[in-house]
């Protein structure tokens, strides 16, 4: 498909498309899909919404609202499972929380990991800069909240 005889998209015979003249296979977009998932916890049930996830080629962008956490008391990380895409390397995202322990310390991200779960990491706000993720136990009532949006990569 063209304009004044230039190339603009190009239908790839091994399939994907590429724009403006690009003949290489691996530059070709092959994959775009968009829908819901379910996030679950790691331990324990939540409640969730606006779960959406988005994927172009090997990128994968998802986000969600949790709540309801019925698990509050273990030192477990905080891990938010069944993401729609295996994750293929650890890499980091936003978040937000609300009724959380620890509200003097500085949100820092949400990480996606290759267990395919989603985490939630803060920094202290003393001298000693500590960083550590958030536990069930952080969890201050049922009604916690976490927002988050990451994009990571997966395999498929």
């Amino acid at each position: 498909i063209g304009t004044q005889a230039a190339e603009r998209v190009r239908i790839q015979s091994g399939g994907g498309i590429s724009f403006n003249g690009d003949t290489a296979n691996a530059n070709a977009l092959a994959d775009y899909e968009e829908g819901d998932w379910t996030p679950a916890s790691r331990e324990g049930t939540i409640t969730y919404s606006n779960a959406k996830y988005t994927k172009i080629g090997q990128l994968v962008w998802v986000n969600a609202v949790v709540t309801s956490f019925s698990e509050r008391t273990t030192t477990t990380d905080i891990g938010v499972t069944g993401l729609p895409f295996q994750v293929a390397e650890t890499c980091t995202g936003s978040c937000v929380f609300s009724r959380v322990a620890y509200t003097g310390d500085t949100q820092i991200a949400s990480i996606a990991n290759t267990s395919n779960r989603v985490q939630f990491l803060t920094s202290s706000q003393s001298s000693s800069g500590t960083w550590f993720y958030l536990d069930y136990e952080d969890l201050q009532a049922s009604s916690s909240t976490i927002e988050f949006s990451i994009v990571y990569r997966t395999t498929a």
